[in-house]
């Protein structure tokens, strides 16, 4: 029987973990040698990663060779099983989470990051650094306690936060992979309060690139120029002067870099749609 035509088996959270009616066990680790699965998918969200030997990851009809320091999340769309080829031990741990306590841990970051992983906006498969498989090896040992030990409790979110950061720093990778690093450097300075007095021109001078290639580029990564950007980040500061200090318009409009008091009054109604007057009688 071919793998197209392979009858495909769905495992639930509780054909691993012990669930009970007090949902204390929202997160099951097991560990996990020389497997050989047959392909199947989850209702829950998995994380794993190779600790020693090699092995054959099937992941969506396409199979990949795991080492040790690789790693995968997985989501219930997911169909994937494990070979191993017999020759070299093959040990990977294997993060169990109930869905709806991954979206919590998720939404801690920002509301949608769940859907988004799920919509595969985020890269789910990378090899973990030797600091980040050491953090998860501390971590471990302490799920095997009861589900109500203050250490089971604190370990589990521990590890579903690590989790996300790992997707997370892949994702910031990926983001300095496409957008030049003078672009990030650029940004930077646009963003610090001290700069707000500096022109645009100022600001980029610096930088060895021919200025329409940068501005381009800039506005390619950004889908604006950086003159509105800048303007806007300096609004943004103006604004929260008005509300947190008693400094007159003219001195903010001097402290946010705009040297034309009409200038920054006609910016400053566009981004808010409130003159600085009537900001500070709201």
């Amino acid at each position: 029987m071919n793998d197209s035509t392979r009858k495909v088996s769905t495992l639930d959270y509780s054909d691993w973990g012990t669930r009970d009616n007090t949902q204390k066990y929202r997160m099951y680790i097991r560990k996990t040698f020389n497997e050989n699965s047959s392909p199947h998918r989850h209702t829950y969200i998995e994380f794993f990663y190779v600790i020693e030997g090699t092995g054959t990851h099937l992941f969506n009809k396409k199979s990949f060779v795991l080492e040790a320091g690789a790693a995968g999340l997985l989501i219930p769309s997911d169909v994937h099983g494990f070979t191993y080829d017999g020759k070299n031990k093959f040990h990977h741990i294997d993060i169990l989470m109930d869905t709806e306590y991954f979206k919590e841990a998720c939404d801690f970051f920002y509301d949608g990051l769940f859907e988004d992983i799920l919509a595969e906006k985020f890269r789910r498969t990378f090899t973990l650094s030797f600091e980040q498989m050491a953090t998860l090896n501390k971590f471990v040992p302490y799920m095997f306690l009861p589900p109500d030990n203050l250490g089971h409790i604190m370990v589990s979110k521990s590890l579903v936060t690590s989790i996300l950061h790992f997707l997370i720093e892949s994702y910031l990778q990926k983001t300095k992979d496409d957008s030049p690093e003078w672009l990030i450097s650029l940004l930077s300075k646009f963003n610090a309060g001290e700069n707000f007095t500096s022109s645009v021109a100022d600001l980029t001078k610096e930088f060895a690139y021919n200025p329409d290639y940068m501005r381009r580029i800039f506005k390619k990564n950004l889908g604006t120029t950086m003159t509105d950007y800048f303007n806007r980040k300096k609004t943004d500061y103006a604004l929260h002067l008005l509300q947190t200090t008693d400094l007159s318009v003219e001195k903010i409009c001097e402290a946010t870099g705009f040297n034309n008091v009409s200038h920054f009054y006609h910016l400053f109604k566009k981004a808010f749609n409130k003159t600085p007057n009537e900001i500070r009688k709201f």
